[in-house]
């Protein structure tokens, strides 16, 4: 049987078409197993990152109900506040230092619980944490009910992140019995120095009494005394009982002389007599007499009256000064000075002995000892004076500063 060119031609061409769709078919095969291991593949990955996104959100909501369960258990008011001082979250403490209801202080202003010159410190504070600084600063707040509290607020910026602060976390420790507790001590601390400085007063007082009955009493008696002994001396015929009278005298003089220091002592009659500036000089030519140590006093003339209280501190300031002096400075010349400037009195006293290590005048400050330089300090703050003490092996300078406005 034969066959035309033709249908041998078909023929060939059937089998290679045949040919052709099988390779073809072959490839799509294998492309559908490449396909298909992918496939597998990614489910694989998607179900791992289900599991791992699972896993992440329960660990981010652990972590949530963590700081949340330490936010609210840490004993201090927490709250994040706009730059506009607007609270956008508050926990429970921060809501209960403010006075207000659970969810009731987000949305509120800090403005809305302080006065307004307080605002313009939390202004200020807000640019600090604006240039990303931290800070801790007290105030004052004004609550809804009526309450006044003291609160202790610890602010740190909270940055985008770009590094823009647009937000602040604030911590509030309600510290009003504190400040309550600190203007007490302070109310307390103005009462014991009005009774220190009374007391003051007081003693001097007693001390002029006594120096008074002791001049116009004591010393006018023994005066007379010494006249009527010196009149019989006159009229003595013997020697020997001219002598023994003599005696007497001289004993009599002494015990002028030692009523009369008494007296200056007790209270010089030239502070009140003439004030401070005549009563300093005269001290220091006393003290010059009695040590016999080179003492030097300048005053201006600009110096106003000073009230009794003020006058006899300093007075007694610079007699424990020149004690002190005399004691332990081992020196030959101090130098005193008092003027007046610019609505302030100031006294200084220096010496050019050993100086005194800062060890010594601390333990004399513990030990509190007699009207010494600690004394001095306390009792200058009734009148907001203070002391300043410069020491060095060379010498020793002590200066006082009262403020005082003269009256016309």
């Amino acid at each position: 049987m034969s066959h035309s060119p033709d249908t041998d031609l078909e023929v060939v061409s059937l089998k290679e078409q045949n040919e052709l769709l099988r390779r073809e078919l072959f490839a799509h095969k294998s492309r559908v197993e490449v396909l298909r291991a992918e496939l597998e593949r990614s489910m694989r990955e998607h179900e791992m990152n289900l599991d791992w996104k699972k896993l992440v959100e329960d660990s981010l909501r652990a972590s949530e109900e963590q700081y949340r369960t330490l936010v609210e258990n840490m004993g201090e008011g927490v709250a994040v506040v706009d730059l506009r001082e607007r609270f956008t979250f508050a926990n429970q403490l921060a809501e209960q230092i403010f006075d207000v209801g659970p969810g009731q202080l987000v949305g509120k202003s800090l403005f809305d619980f302080v006065s307004e010159v307080t605002q313009e410190k939390v202004k200020f504070e807000t640019q600090q944490r604006v240039e990303g600084r931290s800070g801790s600063y007290e105030l004052e707040i004004a609550t809804q009910k009526g309450n006044r509290r003291w609160i202790l607020v610890t602010a740190v910026p909270y940055p985008d992140n770009d590094g823009n602060t647009r937000y602040v976390l604030g911590i509030f420790r309600d510290i009003t019995d504190r400040k309550e507790n600190e203007d007490k001590l302070e109310e307390y601390g103005e009462q014991l120095q009005e009774l220190a400085t009374e007391l003051t007063l007081t003693e001097e007082r007693e001390r002029r009494a006594i120096a008074q009955v002791l001049h116009d009493g004591t010393g006018q008696n023994l005066a007379l005394v010494m006249n009527l002994l010196k009149q019989l001396k006159l009229r003595l015929d013997t020697d020997a009982l001219r002598t023994e009278l003599d005696r007497s005298i001289e004993v009599i003089e002494q015990t002028i002389l030692s009523t009369r220091s008494l007296i200056y002592d007790l209270s010089p009659p030239t502070l009140y007599k003439f004030g401070l500036p005549s009563a300093l000089d005269e001290h220091f030519e006393k003290f010059q007499s009695n040590w016999g140590i080179q003492a030097e006093f300048f005053a201006s003339h600009s110096i106003p009256a000073l009230p009794d209280d003020l006058k006899i501190l300093l007075f007694q300031s610079v007699r424990e000064l020149l004690v002190n002096v005399a004691k332990y400075a081992q020196a030959s010349l101090v130098r005193g000075y008092l003027y007046f400037k610019e609505n302030e009195i100031t006294v200084l006293v220096e010496d050019n002995g050993s100086g005194f290590e800062k060890e010594d005048l601390k333990r004399a400050k513990r030990e509190r000892k007699g009207f010494g330089l600690f004394s001095i300090g306390e009792r200058l703050q009734t009148f907001k004076g203070h002391l300043s003490i410069n020491t060095s092996p060379k010498g020793t300078q002590v200066v006082i500063k009262v403020p005082f406005k003269e009256t016309p």
